[in-house]
């Protein structure tokens, strides 16, 4: 409730002058319809119309308080119905006809309505299928199409449908004395109803066998089970983690064995970047435990969430934690961790943490796999060098709770941009925040918005685009790639995966295909020396500013891990002041760089030994072989590459399942 009157203390001023003249205006309906001029009732019926609309735009929380006290939409209708009753009944120049056609009319409108939003509600029930899925072949469902959207309005336009024309009949019949007008309006009203309720209850009929859900489980599970899948990539998350899976997605196509993804939020769904693998999507627990899939032997789990119980329940399967990037947090050794049979690391130091943590981890259940996307990350030795310094800024997240708080927006991320700005002439600065920046604390969120207006107003100033502009020959490549896989916006959640069901073997490729040619006119568009602001994913990748820049500036995250692929050098933030050889020795990731406290001090230093690097191929970088060693370290070997090894770990996952279910046999 505190949320509700939240949202309604902070709507536009607006909606709240809305709100009081729509109360105002019910309040005084029925008593304006008995001693007004008609004139004066017609204005202030139409501004209830108007103010409803109005209110429940800007503060649908009020609406929703006046539904719960049984104020709602239907009751505010009734209350004008009655009002123009009352106006036909003490008007002199109106026969008893015209009240009786006017009641006779509200009466069987609204038995159309009834028949209008069952048919709706029918109908939605049976296209909200036990599953939703992408690229598994749903013809035997015999999905119709969905009904357009003029077709399935809110409940407020059927009764602003319904009562608009019986009422303006009325007011044109007092007008000029013409009581069949008040039949007119009945007729248009019922009939605006009686196609409502054709439309829909053709639509109800067309999609009544959907009904039978263990029917549409058992047919979407034989199409799935048909492709004998193997490996599982399990998901479940909130709206804004989506990129935890989504980064799994290229890895997964380039195995060798068949695969499929089991998610559990709807929402998601829509938001999985575009695949060639088998998606489903099952949000009932109970489903799920009836979906059987046999062949899986493997299944592997990209984030720790208690919904992941519902699949590490299923026996004879190699459980496996692959997580979403290795880093010091105490999210990389989580004692969730335990339930997993396996849990694959990039390096050696995801091993270490889980063995200094002592949460229970066997080491032998450890493998390290290293990092199969870092594979376009280049090596300092092959950036081609910009006219000038390039910076990445790429802060991690205020985290879950405040005990989390890693993140250097607040207490250093304004004034190292600004000081970037002020003491680095002709520095290109690229600021990557993490997707969750701002969804928790209000105060990292105003520092991400305080950082993009100084570098928008940097760029203005230059006479360049703003930072977060992307060039408009782009955007039919971002369509192209939006709409591989997927189905036209406009369609609901059944037609989508109808429609879904087919999909190009090599869909993989060409995506990453027409992503590159994105990235490269991307970086190529515009004057070299522009700031950006990269807060849209997926486009362009984390990795490929990696490439795009000659030092990072970070916090503590995966981020690190991933960066020393590069060899570059790279900045720690250490906003709380701990001691340097006390934060190192708790982090060892940062130990092949240089931390900036939240003073900044020592960071003009760092960035001149970085512009002498890039001046000079022979000056002496005395952190690269540190860095190196951290490469292995944190990444694992380069050779196999890491694809090769996380396909070998897959494969020896999968023989493990089957040695252990011979052994029970």
């Amino acid at each position: 409730m505190s949320k509700v009157l939240a949202d309604i203390r902070h709507a536009p001023r607006s909606g709240h002058v809305a709100t009081v003249a729509l109360l105002a205006g019910l309040a005084t309906l029925p008593a304006l319809a008995i001693s007004a001029p008609w004139w004066v009732f017609a204005a202030v019926l139409a501004t209830t119309y108007v103010t409803e609309t109005w209110t429940n735009r800007t503060i649908p929380a009020f609406i929703d308080i006046l539904r719960r006290v049984q104020l709602g939409t239907s009751i505010l209708t009734l209350i004008r119905q009655v009002s123009t009753m009352l106006l036909v009944a003490v008007s002199p120049h109106m026969g008893a006809s015209a009240l009786w056609f006017l009641a006779v009319g509200f009466v069987v409108a609204h038995a159309l309505r009834a028949v209008v939003t069952g048919s709706m509600t029918y109908v939605t029930a049976r296209r909200k299928l036990p599953v939703a899925t992408r690229n598994v072949n749903l013809s035997l469902l015999r999905i119709p199409d969905s009904l357009h959207r003029r077709w399935v309005p809110s409940q407020r336009r059927v009764l602003f449908e319904m009562d608009i024309p019986i009422t303006a009949g009325v007011l044109v019949a007092i007008v000029w004395r013409f009581d069949a007008a008040v039949a007119v309006g009945v007729a248009a009203a019922v009939a605006i109803m009686a196609v409502r309720a054709t439309v829909l209850l053709v639509s109800a009929y067309s999609n009544r066998h959907l009904k039978r859900k263990r029917w549409v489980l058992d047919r979407v599970r034989d199409e799935v089970a048909a492709t004998a899948p193997e490996v599982a990539l399990y998901f479940t998350g909130s709206d804004t983690s989506i990129y935890q899976i989504n980064m799994w997605l290229r890895t997964l196509e380039q195995l060798d064995r068949s695969a499929v993804i089991i998610m559990r939020e709807r929402g998601l769904l829509r938001q999985l970047g575009s695949t060639s693998i088998p998606t489903v999507c099952i949000p009932d627990n109970i489903d799920l435990m009836n979906f059987e899939l046999p062949t899986i032997r493997t299944a592997l789990y990209p984030g720790n969430a208690g919904k992941n119980i519902h699949m590490l329940r299923i026996p004879g399967v190699t459980h496996v934690f692959i997580g979403h990037g290795d880093s010091d947090k105490p999210a990389s050794f989580n004692p969730f961790s335990k339930v997993y049979n396996q849990i694959w690391t990039a390096g050696k130091a995801g091993r270490d943490r889980y063995e200094v943590a002592d949460i229970g981890v066997d080491d032998a259940d450890i493998r390290e796999v290293g990092r199969p996307q870092l594979h376009g990350v280049q090596l300092a030795a092959e950036r081609l060098l910009a006219p000038h310094l390039t910076v990445l800024y790429a802060p991690t997240w205020e985290g879950w709770t405040a005990n989390l708080q890693h993140t250097s927006l607040v207490k250093i991320g304004p004034k190292l941009i600004e000081f970037l700005l002020r003491e680095v002439p002709g520095v290109r600065v690229l600021y990557r925040p993490h997707p969750l920046t701002g969804t928790r604390d209000k105060a990292t969120l105003a520092a991400h918005q305080r950082i993009t207006r100084i570098l928008n107003d940097a760029n203005a100033r230059a006479g360049h685009p703003a930072a977060t502009w992307v060039p408009e020959n782009l955007r039919p490549l971002e369509d192209e790639i939006a709409m591989l896989g997927a189905s036209p916006n406009g369609v609901d959640e059944a037609q989508r995966s109808r429609d879904g069901g087919f999909t190009r073997p090599d869909l993989g490729d060409e995506i990453e295909r027409l992503r590159q040619q994105w990235q490269e006119g991307y970086w190529s568009a515009g004057d070299p020396s522009r700031h950006h602001v990269v807060s849209k994913m997926p486009l362009p990748t984390l990795y490929e500013m990696f490439n795009q820049s000659d030092v990072l500036v970070t916090d503590i995250s995966s981020v690190v891990s991933d960066f020393i692929a590069s060899e570059k050098p790279y900045i720690v933030c250490n906003p709380a002041g701990e001691p340097g050889e006390t934060f190192q020795r708790t982090n060892p990731s940062t130990k092949g760089g240089y931390l900036l406290g939240a003073d900044l001090t020592g960071l003009r230093d760092i960035l001149d030994h970085v512009e002498k690097l890039r001046a000079d191929s022979g000056y002496e970088d005395p952190l690269l072989a540190t860095r190196r060693h951290l490469r292995e370290y944190l990444l694992g070997p380069s050779d196999p590459p890491s694809l090769a090894r996380f396909v070998t770990a897959v494969d020896e996952a999968v023989r493990a399942a089957r040695g252990a279910e011979r052994a029970t046999e």
